[in-house]
């Protein structure tokens, strides 16, 4: 039996909008202004744990300053593709992994950057629009050829 094994991994850090970008910046000034004013009235001491607390606030609003003015996300996300002789499995960030059964599909169609899979009595779309074009590509012929070597209808 022929292997049919692809596997996807990516690590990226999104852009963030405008907005966004804006909004982490004054967020940022904000807590940055909460930590400085308590200390330059009142002066830094190690003993006193509110200092310390002002610090952190401090450091706080320098990172939400600093990620708003580079405007990446502050954490890169990954995600994880795998398609073996018997299953499909996605992992994206922050979601519980999915797990398709290819025996379980009857037919599949492809929509842009979308698969359409039809199980026995429902159907389901999974949303590949974090793939590039040619991995996207790449997974739609793996996909095609599981088809029709299994005799299922790939449209």
């Amino acid at each position: 039996m022929e292997n049919n094994d692809f596997s996807i991994y990516k690590k990226t850090r999104g852009f963030i909008s405008k907005g966004r970008r804006i909004y982490s910046i004054a967020f940022g000034i904000f807590v940055l202004i909460i930590g400085v004013i308590p200390i330059v009235r009142n002066g830094f001491s190690f003993q006193n744990d509110d200092s310390i607390l002002r610090v952190i606030f401090i450091l706080m609003g320098l990172f939400g300053i600093f990620f708003g003015l580079l405007g990446r996300e502050q954490y890169a996300s990954r995600y994880r593709l795998k398609m073996d002789s018997e299953s499909l499995r996605i992992k994206l960030p922050f979601e519980r992994r999915k797990l398709i059964y290819l025996n379980s599909i009857t037919s599949v169609k492809t929509l842009p950057m979308k698969l359409e899979i039809f199980f026995g009595d429902y159907v389901k779309t999974y949303d590949f629009s974090w793939l590039t074009l040619e991995e996207f590509e790449n997974l739609r012929t793996r996909i095609g050829d599981y088809c029709l070597t299994k005799k299922k209808e790939f449209i």
